[in-house]
């Protein structure tokens, strides 16, 4: 073992304890996740995303793009507590990420022993790319399978959810919210009539139904976010 260590090199060593370390991690999500025990919308994630897009208007605050839209749904980005969405994906999670280091390092140490170490680090980052999109597709899936079930938006009233996509302002169109309901993690659509849109990542207070399958919403602020999702 020490003689086949020896013989990589230092790119070929250091990305083989990326990706060991990484591959554990993700097996250790994975099984948290089949547990019942993470939430991709919550816990580590929640600190991790980041607001991002080609529209943008300028910086808000100093903590990321502000005046812009979300691709492909017209909501205006957040500052900076939100996440990556690229055609409806969570792109930038903790789990996206991982899938990334993981799946880029193990490519690129293999492809390393063959190829030149400039075409391994380019397929790597390309596969780690893909196997970002993948984890986010795999669980857009799972959210939109869980949300399949008899979900009624009115057990929601009265609780607070994090803002998923930005809820536009003046009822001017739809965002999104995730909580925990009925004993699932869940999607809902949700309006609101303050003047102000509300950001990717805050804390609201489900205040009524706007329609069957869409709640009403207003600030609730973050020290009451994770009280009423619990």
């Amino acid at each position: 073992m020490t003689a086949w260590w020896n013989s990589l090199s230092v790119l070929q060593q250091v990305l083989f304890v990326i990706a060991c370390a990484t591959t554990l991690f993700m097996i250790a999500q994975i099984v948290m996740m089949l547990l019942g025990g993470d939430h991709d919308a919550g816990g580590a994630d929640a600190g991790f995303d980041v607001d991002i897009d080609g529209t943008a208007g300028g910086l808000s605050d100093g903590h990321g793009i502000g005046d812009a839209h979300d691709i492909g749904d017209g909501h205006d980005v957040g500052d900076g507590h939100g996440m990556l969405n690229i055609f409806g994906l969570r792109i930038l999670t903790v789990r996206t990420v991982i899938a990334f280091f993981s799946i880029g390092s193990w490519i690129a140490f293999t492809v390393d022993f063959v190829l030149p170490t400039y075409a391994a680090i380019l397929i790597g980052l390309a596969a780690g790319i893909a196997a970002a999109f993948f984890m986010a597709y795999m669980m857009s899936s799972l959210m939109k399978l869980q949300n399949s079930g008899n979900i009624d938006p009115a057990n929601a009233v009265g609780r607070v959810a994090e803002v998923y996509l930005t809820v536009p302002p003046a009822r001017t169109g739809k965002g999104k919210l995730t909580l925990e309901l009925q004993e699932r993690f869940v999607e809902i659509d949700a309006v609101t009539s303050g003047a102000e849109a509300i950001p990717t990542g805050a804390a609201v207070r489900i205040t009524g139904l706007y329609d069957e399958e869409t709640v009403e919403v207003e600030p609730a602020g973050d020290a009451t976010r994770i009280a009423g999702n619990r």
